[in-house]
């Protein structure tokens, strides 16, 4: 098998290492307002968010029982604040890095003995 270059490698472990977080970001800025949108949820905002600072917002919708009990997985989903999906993010990305520098240790001692 061929082996990639260091750069490139390197690019290729650092992509791997920011996709959980770069997926929570988008999904929490298009997907989930999309969503509640669609699903008629009434929108709930703190931090940041409530005063107009993109950086800093922490969002979740309610939704009637109605609608909740037609799309119980939906609803919890978008119930949650988006916060916790940056953290769940945060946390994979810590230990997909902690397998790969793992990996590459344990390369590298192989390769020296």
């Amino acid at each position: 098998m061929r082996r990639l270059s260091p750069a490139l490698g390197n690019v290729a472990t650092i992509a791997l290492i920011a996709l959980p977080i770069a997926l929570a970001a988008v999904l929490n800025q298009t997907l989930r307002p999309y969503l509640a949108e669609r699903l008629g949820g009434t929108p709930h905002a703190s931090g940041g968010w409530s005063r107009g600072s993109y950086l800093a917002s922490n969002r979740w919708w309610e939704f009637d029982a109605a609608t909740q009990l037609k799309h119980p997985l939906l609803t919890t989903y978008l119930e949650q604040w988006d916060g916790l999906y940056l953290a769940a993010g945060g946390i994979l990305s810590v230990i997909i890095a902690s397998i790969v520098f793992y990996l590459a240790a344990r390369t590298k001692t192989k390769r020296s003995e």
